[in-house]
């Protein structure tokens, strides 16, 4: 059975568009600012880098490997990623994710909204899981737009 959840997740950051941009986009070093979670482990294998339109890379999640790709990029105005995932425990399925950015100057600030569109396929009585997989999804979402908006606002070390 497949389950379809949209979320979109909104935050104004006090940065200009391309800043915000470019730290979204610069996904190989995504672990600069993002912590790891259970669904976000660390990027490795960005090719190519930097980013473009294509780029292929492996988020390493303690729940499994997301094989991601860039679908569309428009630098500074959005970025779309392709991230599914199969997964075997507790019960087998798949959870295939898009996630866009997109990024709108406002007087030296950014409006940033990431819309992330989620498909849970999960058979039989896996799929009483579902909602505990989309509230994580929510809250992992959460947990990526304010580290993005403290970063973004945090003054350059160094």
């Amino acid at each position: 059975m497949s389950i379809k959840r949209s979320m979109t997740f909104e935050r104004t950051i006090a940065a200009p568009a391309s800043d915000v941009f470019a730290i979204v986009a610069d996904i190989a070093n995504t672990a600069r600012w993002l912590p790891g979670s259970a669904m976000f482990g660390g990027v490795k294998d960005v090719t190519p880098d930097p980013v473009c339109l294509g780029t292929t890379f492996v988020d390493y999640g303690r729940l499994g490997k997301r094989y991601g790709s860039v679908i569309d990029f428009v630098p500074d105005s959005f970025i779309t990623f392709h991230q599914p995932m199969d997964f075997k425990a507790p019960v087998p399925g798949r959870v295939d994710v898009r996630v866009r950015y997109t990024f709108e100057p406002l007087e030296g600030r950014t409006r940033v909204v990431r819309r992330l569109e989620a498909e849970l396929d999960i058979a039989g009585p896996g799929q009483l899981l579902a909602p505990f997989v989309f509230a994580s999804i929510r809250r992992e979402n959460e947990r990526i737009m304010s580290a993005l908006k403290k970063h973004a606002e945090s003054p350059p070390s160094g």
